[in-house]
Protein backbone atom coordinates (compact mmCIF):
# COMPACT_ATOMS: atom_id res chain seq x y z
CA UNK A 1 0.00 0.00 0.00
CA UNK A 2 1.12 3.63 -0.96
CA UNK A 3 1.95 6.00 1.76
CA UNK A 4 1.16 8.54 -0.70
CA UNK A 5 -1.78 10.61 -1.43
CA UNK A 6 -3.52 11.85 -5.19
CA UNK A 7 -6.17 14.20 -5.10
CA UNK A 8 -8.58 13.96 -8.39
CA UNK A 9 -11.20 16.59 -8.92
CA UNK A 10 -13.87 15.55 -11.20
CA UNK A 11 -16.27 17.91 -12.56
CA UNK A 12 -19.79 17.48 -12.70
CA UNK A 13 -20.31 17.45 -16.20
CA UNK A 14 -18.10 14.47 -16.38
CA UNK A 15 -19.23 11.72 -18.24
CA UNK A 16 -17.98 9.16 -15.48
CA UNK A 17 -20.80 10.74 -13.04
CA UNK A 18 -24.36 9.23 -13.88
CA UNK A 19 -27.23 10.73 -13.02
CA UNK A 20 -30.19 8.59 -12.67
CA UNK A 21 -33.98 8.69 -11.85
CA UNK A 22 -35.67 12.34 -10.83
CA UNK A 23 -35.37 14.83 -12.68
CA UNK A 24 -31.73 16.64 -13.17
CA UNK A 25 -30.79 19.73 -14.53
CA UNK A 26 -27.45 21.49 -15.55
CA UNK A 27 -26.93 25.43 -14.74
CA UNK A 28 -23.56 27.35 -15.82
CA UNK A 29 -22.37 30.48 -14.22
CA UNK A 30 -26.25 31.50 -12.70
CA UNK A 31 -24.54 31.19 -9.52
CA UNK A 32 -20.79 32.74 -10.24
CA UNK A 33 -22.09 35.59 -7.36
CA UNK A 34 -23.78 33.23 -4.91
CA UNK A 35 -21.71 33.20 -1.53
CA UNK A 36 -18.85 33.90 -0.05
CA UNK A 37 -16.00 32.11 -1.60
CA UNK A 38 -16.37 32.55 -4.90
CA UNK A 39 -17.21 30.69 -8.20
CA UNK A 40 -18.45 27.30 -8.25
CA UNK A 41 -15.71 25.09 -10.14
CA UNK A 42 -15.70 24.80 -13.80
CA UNK A 43 -18.88 27.71 -12.98
CA UNK A 44 -21.20 24.43 -13.55
CA UNK A 45 -23.68 22.68 -11.27
CA UNK A 46 -26.54 20.26 -11.44
CA UNK A 47 -29.31 19.65 -9.20
CA UNK A 48 -32.95 18.49 -8.97
CA UNK A 49 -36.18 19.15 -6.68
CA UNK A 50 -36.76 16.14 -6.07
CA UNK A 51 -35.74 12.75 -5.10
CA UNK A 52 -33.02 11.51 -7.51
CA UNK A 53 -29.66 9.20 -7.42
CA UNK A 54 -26.40 9.21 -9.41
CA UNK A 55 -23.61 6.92 -9.46
CA UNK A 56 -19.54 7.12 -9.33
CA UNK A 57 -17.42 4.54 -9.73
CA UNK A 58 -14.04 4.84 -8.46
CA UNK A 59 -11.18 2.85 -7.13
CA UNK A 60 -9.66 4.22 -3.67
CA UNK A 61 -9.87 4.26 -0.07
CA UNK A 62 -12.58 7.22 0.08
CA UNK A 63 -14.34 10.33 -1.71
CA UNK A 64 -14.80 13.69 -0.93
CA UNK A 65 -18.04 15.28 -1.85
CA UNK A 66 -18.51 19.00 -2.25
CA UNK A 67 -22.48 20.35 -2.52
Amino acid sequence: MSKFTRWIIVDDTSSDINYLGGSWFSDVGSFDSVGSYGMNYLRTLHGTRSNANFTFDFTGQFLILFT
